[in-house]
């Protein structure tokens, strides 16, 4: 009777561990897919947003002049309203536009280089996009080149191409490496291009929101210079 009671509670006993393991080997199957998801929905939830304190060293910057401009448009604009969406691959290809050393460059843009800070190369987001017409009014191309001159070297490189949707507005250099291009897409709204020039990437941030506008930042940008 004692042996009976005792292989009845071992039974049990050696059932329950059994049913034990199953279940947790049950459970590792499963953990790498939960986990999965729950990477997912926390990479999710926590999207990079713009790094303002970085972009803006003096009060004079281009950087905050459009940014004040949107702000007219709608109080609510700022940079840390932008997040990161697309990452961004750079296919570098010969330029079109002439450098400041060619013969041929026409002066009127000279004001418009946005050159970096150890002044060694520039980028030229202008030349390709607009010409002065008859009056002195602004022809603008369908299509917009970003080009980096290399003064050392006098060599073009296209790093950028927008079609007639979408238009880079302003030129900011982080440092001698990195650039933003603040621009206006489709359904004006606002977005900002990283790019990282020597490791040829970068991201797209977005305004979560389009902005009714009559005057473009743009053109302002353009007469500004101009009269300088």
């Amino acid at each position: 009777m004692i042996r009976h009671s005792y292989f009845t509670i071992t039974s049990t006993f050696l059932f329950s561990a059994l049913v034990l393991m199953f279940f947790m080997q049950s459970c590792r199957h499963q953990n790498p897919k939960d986990e999965q998801s729950d990477a997912e929905q926390d990479d999710a939830s926590s999207v990079e947003q713009l790094d303002q304190p970085s972009w803006i060293e003096q009060p004079d910057s281009a950087f905050l002049t459009w940014q004040r401009f949107y702000q007219e448009h709608d109080s609510n604009f700022r940079s840390s309203r932008f997040t990161a969406k697309d990452s961004l691959r750079i296919s570098p290809i010969k330029g079109t536009v002439k450098t400041i050393h060619d013969r041929d460059f026409d002066p009127v843009y000279a004001n418009f280089l946005v050159y970096a800070p150890d002044s060694s190369r520039y980028i030229d987001m202008d030349s390709y996009l607009w010409s002065l017409g008859k009056e002195d009014n602004i022809d603008f191309s369908v299509d917009q080149e970003i080009n980096l001159v290399d003064l050392k070297t006098d060599s073009v490189t296209r790093i950028a191409f927008f079609g007639p949707s979408y238009r880079v507005e302003e030129v900011v250099w982080l440092d001698n490496q990195r650039v933003l291009l603040l621009g206006i897409g489709d359904g004006n709204q606002p977005f900002v291009q990283q790019i990282d020039l020597n490791a040829l990437s970068g991201r797209v941030y977005t305004y979560p929101d389009s902005i009714d506008i009559q005057d473009q930042y743009l053109e302002q940008r353009i007469q500004s210079r101009l009269k300088e």
